[in-house]
């Protein structure tokens, strides 16, 4: 099995891998660890009592530094031989787990002594309950196999997350994927025990209902409720989110600007079919908010009260007859993007006054091929929001 280049070349990896070669370098030299990736993932196939019986499996993998031979296979190991691939430099062995699958970075630990600490190491965790879910769609997805992923997603997080007890290495990005359930409390308070015992740099969570699309109001309703007693169990785990991606819920009015207040962190949300209810309001505020995403929405209005820091806005198929948002303190927003079908009740978008606080320099606009007319404004009006 070819697998890598010498092992000579370790040192200068490590040394692009830590910044000291330029992009094109970099690359080179990260493509030739996907032969290494990929004999893992084939090793990890072997049952795991081959894994136990022989231990030195690796010599299939095993690549001599002879520079003029760089594609030397030595299968007659005897059982004293070293596993060199093990030998590999911490950061070089990390870079290349990294790029398996979470569920292979876990096994990984039974294939040796030296193994059992790389998961322990790993700077990123992206742990997604749809590794876990039958491979036939998520719409074709029952109730059980739901239940079972999220399960599944709950002992690989607590797995993961409580091995790494102790452990000095940085998490720069812990992303989780998961349906709201009763499991998923579980998993929000392993992920609030991590970021108050370890360095955890970022925490993205991905929340997904049962019913995906054609929610009923009732449905909405529930999933609100499932959410408030998600939140509620683990609100130190919000106030580290960075990102946040939700769907299905419907919040009471008071409720959304509260807890939301909480996640002191977050940069980035995106609502899919969320709202305080049908054509209610919602308002904004937060110091950190750089990107808001609202798709699918029934809500009337979202004021854009106080978002010093946000850059993107995107309003993706709304109901609503009125303007989707109104501007409010928002300094640095370049970025504006509305898409929907273009119906007779809905109310011209007047441009000139929807942005009217703002100088956009980024605007898109897609009413999915509906006959639109544009009305030409004086300059004096438009000015703002046509610069750049």
């Amino acid at each position: 099995m070819r697998i890598e280049r010498c092992l000579s070349r370790s040192a200068q990896i490590s040394s692009s891998l830590s910044g000291s070669c330029g992009p094109q370098s970099n690359q080179q030299l990260l493509s030739e660890l996907q032969p290494a990736i990929e004999a893992i993932k084939r090793l990890l196939l072997q049952p795991q009592s081959g894994i136990e019986a022989d231990p030195f499996l690796f010599r299939e993998l095993i690549v001599y530094p002879k520079l003029e031979q760089p594609w030397i296979i030595y299968p007659e190991f005897t059982d004293n031989e070293v596993d060199r691939l093990s030998k590999l430099p911490d950061d070089v062995l990390l870079n290349i787990v990294e790029r398996l699958d979470i569920t292979d970075v876990a096994r990984t630990a039974i294939l040796s002594r030296r193994w059992k600490q790389i998961p322990t190491m790993l700077s990123k965790i992206i742990l997604t309950v749809c590794s876990f879910e039958p491979k036939h769609g998520r719409r074709n997805l029952t109730s059980h196999d739901i239940v079972r992923a999220n399960t599944t997603m709950l002992k690989a997080t607590r797995s993961i997350l409580e091995s790494r007890t102790g452990s000095l290495y940085t998490i720069h990005l812990m992303s989780m994927q998961f349906y709201l359930g009763d499991d998923s409390i579980f998993i929000g308070q392993t992920v609030a025990n991590t970021i108050a015992t370890q360095k955890v740099a970022s925490v993205e969570f991905t929340i997904l209902t049962k019913l995906g699309k054609n929610c009923t109001s009732g449905d909405l309703l529930t999933y609100g409720k499932q959410f408030m007693t998600f939140f509620d169990s683990c609100p130190n785990a919000f106030g580290g989110l960075a990102h946040l991606w939700l769907e299905n819920l419907r919040l009471g009015e008071s409720y959304f600007p509260k807890k939301f207040g909480i996640c002191k962190q977050l940069q980035f949300l995106h609502l899919w079919q969320c709202d305080t209810g049908h054509l209610s309001l919602l308002e904004v505020q937060h110091p950190q908010l750089r990107e808001l995403v609202i798709s699918c929405s029934s809500l009337q209005r979202v004021d854009l009260k106080w978002v010093p820091k946000l850059t993107v806005v995107k309003f993706n198929v709304f109901i609503s007859p009125d303007d989707p948002f109104s501007l409010g303190y928002v300094p640095l927003l370049p970025t504006v993007s509305i898409i929907n079908t273009g119906l007779s009740e809905h109310k011209m978008l007047k441009l000139s006054e929807l942005l009217r606080k703002t100088a956009i320099s980024n605007l898109h606009l897609n009413f999915k091929s509906e006959k639109i007319w544009v009305k030409p404004e004086a300059r004096s009006n438009c000015y703002r929001c046509s610069t750049n």
